[in-house]
């Protein structure tokens, strides 16, 4: 079971400087994003929920003796329906992560147990070997409080050939597309 938090990037404190018209002043700032799995089903955009909340954690401080400030910002990122019709969630992320897929970060950080020291060096394993993060036998169509919605379950996350999740293809279009026109049908 996955469980916790993971620091996807921690920026130490650093300086900025702010022109404006008072003049030039000092600030000083550190950022964190943090993915942390959830109890129950966030909103995530659209149709899609996850059980994972991403949160972007900013400290300022004027000078270096200041009080320090936090702002945390929950990120949602974009929807984007396959071919298949199954709903994912991409991210962008600063480097080394960039655009990325929320079920594939998630692998990495809660499942990855040491195996691949880096992400890039996870994202290049499994373009060069056929590999890819599926989200579990059942997709991720439930009922939500009475409703259909595309959910993403971090503790269903297996690693698998690419020729799996792709050989399902048609089976796989055919149970999204009957859950899709129920949802519809009930809309």
């Amino acid at each position: 079971m996955a469980s916790g938090s993971a620091v996807i990037l921690d920026r130490p404190w650093a300086k900025k400087v702010i022109s404006g018209t008072g003049g030039r002043k000092s600030e000083f700032k550190r950022e964190e994003y943090v993915l942390s799995v959830c109890r129950s089903y966030e909103h995530w955009c659209g149709n899609s929920y996850a059980n994972l909340k991403l949160e972007h954690i900013v400290w300022t401080k004027p000078h270096e003796r200041g009080k320090v400030a936090k702002a945390v910002t929950q990120l949602c990122g974009s929807q984007n329906v396959s071919n298949t019709g199954r709903c994912d969630i991409r991210l962008k992320l600063p480097p080394p992560y960039g655009r990325v897929y929320l079920h594939v970060l998630a692998w990495y950080l809660f499942w990855n147990d040491g195996q691949f020291d880096n992400f890039p060096e996870f994202r290049d394993f499994c373009w060069r070997q056929g590999w890819d993060v599926d989200h579990g036998p059942q997709g991720n169509w439930r009922i939500l409080n009475g409703e259909w919605r595309q959910l993403l379950n971090v503790h269903q996350l297996t690693l698998k050939r690419d020729t799996v999740n792709r050989g399902q293809g048609e089976s796989v279009r055919q149970r999204y597309e009957n859950v899709r026109l129920r949802h519809v049908a009930r809309g």
